[in-house]
């Protein structure tokens, strides 16, 4: 009896020491999207967002996406403005063409953007993505836009690889 006990209370132990780490930001609701287009038109001032980077991605199973593919990315861009950014973003995919984004920008101060994307395509230039920013904290705690983003993945093996990641555009903040 003591030995079971034992052995439940140590499976029960290894199972709390897994972690799960969601993104930060909980999903926007059609409130805060509608909050968030009332924000953008009253900024007075829009600032340059040239972005180039790189990361490295992996795909998970499935935990907070309704989709077949969950794809983890992680990586540093470079900024004109406002020099080096984390990237830290979640692609929910079909593995076909549907693609849901939602992920955080960090400045070297700690201080977050927020986007998430659901409108995607290709053009001459490559896969794009459409990131709508939708608030952070400090200094961009009301920056709202839209900027085209351009992602190319590069497998290494079936379920990693390596991307670089392109934008050209403005946000109000």
């Amino acid at each position: 009896m003591k030995s079971r006990f034992l052995t439940l209370f140590a499976s029960a132990l290894i199972l709390s020491a897994c972690t799960y780490e969601p993104l930060e930001e909980t999903p926007l609701s059609p409130s805060e999207t509608n909050r968030n287009e009332t924000r953008a038109s009253s900024f007075e001032k829009s600032h340059p967002f040239i972005i180039e980077g790189r990361g490295a991605f992996e795909m998970v199973t499935p935990l907070e996406c309704q989709t077949p593919g969950q794809i983890e990315m992680a990586g540093e861009v470079k900024d004109e403005k406002l020099g080096r950014l984390k990237l830290k973003f979640r692609n929910c995919t079909d593995l076909r063409e549907k693609n849901k984004l939602k992920g955080i920008f960090s400045d070297v101060n700690a201080q977050k953007m927020f986007f998430y994307s659901d409108e995607s395509g290709k053009d001459d230039i490559g896969h794009w993505y459409v990131f709508r920013f939708y608030g952070g904290t400090g200094n961009y705690n009301d920056i709202a836009g839209e900027v085209r983003v351009y992602i190319e993945k590069n497998f290494e093996t079936s379920d990693t690889g390596k991307f670089i990641v392109k934008a050209k555009g403005e946000l109000n903040y």
